[in-house]
């Protein structure tokens, strides 16, 4: 374990991981495309960042490309559809009692049942539902490609006295879990074991902190956790807002301490993953770059066209006073015309813009955002728009298939933080993969006329048919049904059973009745 001074200095509090260095730039930019805006003009014109300059272009120039800066947020779009989609249907929270079945595995014992309504109800203090948590946690994997959930415990106010006993922490509610979510730019050190999972890790937050008719004050906070403590540090930024590496960062007052899941042995911190292939920012990144220059240019060249210059040939009185209603006078051998582009260098812009815009939204699997609304037989066909949204549904699907195990991993990790261990979260939803058809119910039921004589093939058919109809149930489930289906006999074997049960009792009958006669003749 390690030890705990009462002040460290920021840099080495404040040290970063290989890949947290590696990241950290990619992550802003990511966050910066995302919410486009004020916050996005803020990075080009005070930061000089995004806009790239030209060689040799004169800083003039180039401000008032600064100043005319506009962004058209594909990234912003493409994170809000996949939002809209993925949580347009809430999942569906089943809580059973471990080791029981049927209807009494849903009865919950009153105390669970209360603490979980209320939970969900509000899963982070403040008023967050615990189904309307996780859209933050996928904007994060979309962007940053993971996402690390907290469960911590509420400290008690400093102005109430510690509480003496078991009742009076719960009817304090501090024993009650709450989430919290960093993105991995707030995650800045960890280590892990040879499984990948948390050892430890270090969270930084910087905090604008203000008091009623008094000044604003920044302050930096670290926590770290580990499987058993949690410790916070802290550090003032100077006037200027600057966090000096030679500063100290001092032990706030009642760390380090016992933390949520200390008792678990386990660190309160988890940490939500997808593959490279839906980290949607990173796939974009370099096309959005593209994209936004190209575009500003675009638009900066439209302008300067729009304010055409004149140009007159011969000779010319540049006294005269030009209006609308006016006319200049030129030599029979001048000329007038006003100096502008020919436009192809427009058209090829427009152009390589379109496909740009085409190529962004297909690497995120968006075919039919991405098509141009032109009336091409492409975009006239039913059937090519219904192949452009199977991408999409199997990316809505990939991320479904990582935020429901991790909902039900983090809801069952608050139920033992709270003593509720004999409560099993079981969430359904997020299952965007294709329906069966008419074609594939029409194959299963055809399969069935054929008589195989294999109970083995007529219990892994009876598998593939529940994998369709149950595309969102849990492993555990389907591994539940599949020992059933497995032991139970099948519907020919049941149908056996019961002619052969039916003849055994007419000859159970038949002999009842033989004895009965044979009584009667003596």
């Amino acid at each position: 374990m390690p030890t705990f001074s009462p002040t460290v200095k920021v840099s080495a509090i404040n040290a970063k991981a290989s890949d947290y260095d590696l990241f950290s730039d990619a992550w802003t930019t990511f966050a910066d495309l995302s919410q486009g805006g004020a916050l996005l003009r803020e990075a080009v014109i005070k930061r000089g960042q995004y806009l790239w300059k030209k060689p040799k272009e004169l800083a003039e120039v180039f401000a008032t490309r600064q100043s005319r800066f506009s962004y058209t947020n594909l990234l912003g779009n493409i994170i809000g559809w996949y939002m809209a989609a993925l949580f347009k249907l809430a999942p569906q929270l089943v809580l059973k009692v471990a080791g029981k079945e049927g209807d009494e595995a849903t009865k919950i014992p009153q105390d669970a049942a209360d603490f979980c309504a209320q939970f969900e109800k509000d899963a982070d203090r403040a008023g967050c539902g615990f189904a309307d948590f996780f859209p933050q946690v996928f904007e994060s994997l979309a962007l940053h490609k993971s996402a690390y959930v907290l469960i911590d415990l509420p400290a008690p106010d400093g102005d109430d006295p510690p509480p003496l006993n078991l009742k009076q922490q719960q009817d304090a509610g501090l024993l009650n879990p709450f989430l919290v979510c960093y993105t991995p730019s707030q995650v800045i050190n960890w280590e892990t074991d040879r499984y990948g999972n948390l050892e430890w890790c270090v969270i930084h937050v910087t905090a604008e902190e203000r008091e009623f008719l008094s000044g604003t004050k920044l302050a930096d906070y670290w926590y770290y956790f580990d499987r058993t403590e949690v410790a916070m540090y802290r550090a003032d930024r100077d006037d200027n807002g600057r966090l000096r590496d030679d500063s100290d960062a001092r032990l706030v007052e009642g760390y380090p301490r016992p933390h949520a899941m200390a008792e678990l042995g386990r660190i309160p911190v988890r940490k939500i993953s997808v593959k490279d292939g839906l980290w949607l920012a990173n796939r974009v990144y370099l096309p959005l770059l593209n994209h936004l220059n190209l575009d500003n240019a675009y638009d900066f060249g439209l302008f300067q066209s729009a304010l055409a210059q004149l140009v007159v040939k011969g000779e010319f009185n540049d006294n005269l006073t030009l209006s609308e209603v006016g006319y200049v006078k030129i030599d029979q051998e001048g000329d007038i015309f006003y100096l502008e582009p020919e436009g192809k260098a427009f058209e090829a812009i427009d152009k390589r813009l379109e496909i740009l815009e085409e190529r962004i939204y297909k690497a995120c699997y968006l075919q039919d955002q991405g098509r141009s609304s032109k009336a091409t037989p492409a975009m006239q066909s039913g059937y090519s728009k219904s192949l452009d949204k199977m991408p999409s549904r199997d990316a809505l699907s990939g991320f479904g298939d990582v935020i429901r195990p991790a909902m039900q991993a983090v809801y069952a990790d608050v139920l033992a933080v709270r003593g509720f261990t004999e409560i099993v979260p079981d969430v359904r939803g997020f299952d965007f993969s294709d329906k069966a058809g008419a074609d594939e119910m029409d194959f299963m039921e055809r399969s069935t006329v054929i008589d195989v004589q294999s109970d083995l093939y007529r219990r892994e058919r009876d598998k593939k048919f529940v994998r369709i109809v149950l595309s969102d149930a849990n492993p555990e489930t389907l591994h539940k049904i599949d020992d059933e289906i497995d032991t139970n006999p099948t519907p020919e074997g049941a149908a056996q059973q019961q002619a052969e049960q039916a003849r055994a009792a007419q000859v159970d009958k038949f002999a009842a009745s033989l004895k009965a006669g044979a009584q009667l003749s003596e």
